[in-house]
């Protein structure tokens, strides 16, 4: 059974193949927990981005500029401002800010599976096999396991829209094609302010295709003009944004302690693919003997993908598989950071997660391009363009699927997707219990934290959390309470907003209790920059990504709440996870008090 909307060109739409694309793309939502009213992708990042949302929301639907954190100066997004402004939205139209965020990502898994399926399609690919494509990107765990850090997940997610706006834009000849270079455009910008990994990528791999085409005279030297134009004006409005041209860079052993071990690629983590685990081919893995973090090696594991890949570049052909090739190689050469790592262990000895040379088997000569060229310079965690390395694979995959090619290639590149599907899912119970659970701890911050600091906070109230961290935790509270705090979470926004805090507090050192301390605070509020000072037992970085979380500083602090409350100048209202410290009404003041 089929219709048609219309008698033009446009092919008829089946229903079935309907049905088949969208329960595809419902199980790619569910993959990656982006389930709203039942479950979340993640905690911590979650309540971090929705800080920013619900501060644009108390604003307007306009505002990308977040005035409830980071105070005094209205504070930009270091990365991810597109998913947080969508949730925003979601906010202002009554969700809660679990539900907003876990919509939000929904939505742009949808355009991302959309831009999966138009690719294919672009490689001529069939409908059916483009939706198999679609989902076999979708649940890469490239893709579902970066859910945790949140926007880079939907940027990396939405590397082939990205990627097909590039092979439109260099195809079609620019004289009556606008469309194509400003939908070009369009995707650079939203790549920027997607995630700046992901935007990299992009840049990355659509300048190897922009080159390629160039070469093959498919492509004039005016597209190749555009081409880098577009890159150049969504660098510009980010860095116009953020207030600066880029972010300090790390040394050389972050690249190199976040660079992928080959082993990484090749051998699965425990706990990690429900395959794996079952056949017992994955190994155990930990911070203790590896460096980096876990994101180096739940991630990373490829290897079916790139068997399948090596083996359709050889047996199949066309104009793609060269730069799709490529891609695939630069991708994976700069994701092993600046040093050969093969079972890498890291010395009992050593706490470090960055990661020496002298513990290295050789140098790759990637250091040089991670520590002299822009963008490249801003990519410490190496193995993450590894993404692009899995998107050139999957893309050489896709392009065996297509018409094309000889039927027995295009059938056994099916297989081998759906193969590969298999291999790459998680543990999908499991995962969903804790994709569940992460919604119940958001509510859970809401009963515990947030209704009773209502009772001490009020709106528009200047207030000072004490001693500072990097407070994920206050980005929501401040923004939901609608109090302007100084505080806000993600280092560098607070190394931004630090520059300009007032004296007292920008002295202190990050998670600090000095001797002074008490002295400190009464001071903050006396001069009239703090009307609260909220005092957290909890931290407010961890608190953030496990909830409830033990009150671990009560005792650390008890010694400075008595100084408090003994004072004739302040009054300390003390609840299970917090006190809060404010000036004592005038009439009870000493006539010392400073004006």
């Amino acid at each position: 059974m089929q219709f048609s909307f219309s008698k033009s060109q446009t092919p008829p739409v089946h229903i079935g193949q309907a049905s088949f694309y969208v329960i595809a793309c419902l199980f790619v939502i569910f993959v990656n927990g982006a389930v709203p009213f039942f479950g979340i992708p993640t905690l911590g990042q979650a309540v971090w981005t929705t800080g920013f949302s619900q501060s644009f929301a108390n604003d307007s639907i306009l505002s990308i500029h977040a005035h409830n954190i980071g105070a005094p100066h209205p504070a930009a997004m270091a990365f991810g401002l597109a998913g947080a402004w969508l949730a925003g939205v979601f906010i202002r139209l009554g969700l809660h800010a679990a539900d907003a965020y876990a919509l939000m990502v929904a939505c742009w898994l949808t355009l991302a599976f959309w831009g999966a399926y138009r690719l294919s399609r672009a490689l001529e690919v069939a409908p059916a096999l483009s939706v198999i494509a679609a989902l076999g990107w979708g649940t890469m765990p490239m893709v579902w396991n970066h859910a945790g850090y949140s926007m880079l997940s939907t940027g990396i997610a939405l590397l082939p829209l990205y990627m097909w706006t590039a092979l439109r834009f260099l195809d079609a000849p620019l004289l009556g094609h606008y469309g194509r270079a400003i939908s070009y455009l369009m995707a650079c910008i939203l790549a920027i302010f997607m995630d700046g990994y992901s935007f990299m990528m992009f840049a990355t791999g659509a300048s190897i295709l922009a080159v390629a085409w160039y070469w093959r005279k498919r492509a004039s030297w005016l597209h190749l003009g555009i081409h880098g134009l577009c890159f150049l004006t969504a660098y510009v409005l980010f860095a116009l944004y953020i207030g600066r041209g880029q972010y300090a860079a790390a040394d050389l052993n972050f690249f190199r302690g976040w660079g992928a071990d080959l082993g990484f690629f090749l051998i699965p983590s425990a706990g990690v693919h429900w395959f794996a685990d079952l056949a017992g081919w994955s190994r155990p893995r930990s911070m203790r003997e590896y460096f980096g973090d876990e994101s180096v090696w739940i991630t990373t594991f490829c290897l079916p993908l790139l068997v399948f890949a090596a083996v359709f570049f050889l047996l199949g052909k066309g104009r793609y598989k060269y730069p799709l090739m490529l891609i695939l190689l630069f991708g994976f050469y700069m994701a092993m950071g600046p040093s050969l790592k093969f079972n890498s262990l890291k010395p009992a000895t050593e706490t470090s997660l960055s990661m020496d040379a002298k513990y290295a088997i050789a140098p790759t000569g990637s250091g040089f391009i991670s520590q002299h060229v822009p963008g490249f310079k801003n990519m410490r965690a190496s193995y993450r363009w590894a993404a692009l390395g899995v998107f050139g694979a999957w893309a050489l995959l896709v392009a065996a699927l297509s018409r094309t090619q000889r039927k027995e290639v295009s059938v056994a590149a099916a297989l081998s997707l759906v193969l590969v599907v298999a291999a790459n899912l998680p543990n999908l119970p499991q995962r969903w219990e804790l994709q569940k659970s992460y919604r119940s701890q958001f509510m859970q911050i809401d009963q515990d934290l947030l209704l009773s600091l209502g009772q001490q906070l009020h709106p528009g109230d200047k207030v000072a959390f004490m001693p500072w961290r990097n407070d994920f935790l206050v980005n929501y509270l401040a923004s939901k309470l609608d109090v302007v705090a100084y505080n806000i979470g993600g280092d560098k926004n607070f190394e931004d907003a630090r520059r300009f805090w007032p004296e007292i507090l920008k002295t202190m050192p990050l998670g600090g209790i000095p001797d002074d301390f008490s002295q400190r605070i009464v001071s903050l509020l006396r001069s009239g920059d703090a009307d609260a000072v909220v005092i957290p037992y909890v931290d407010m970085l961890w608190a953030a990504h496990r909830w409830p979380y033990p009150a671990e500083g009560r005792e650390a602090l008890r010694p400075k709440l008595l100084e408090l409350s003994a004072s004739p100048l302040v009054s300390v209202a003390e609840e299970t996870s917090y006190a809060v410290i404010r000036l004592k009404p005038p009439s009870v003041l000493p006539s010392t008090r400073q004006e």
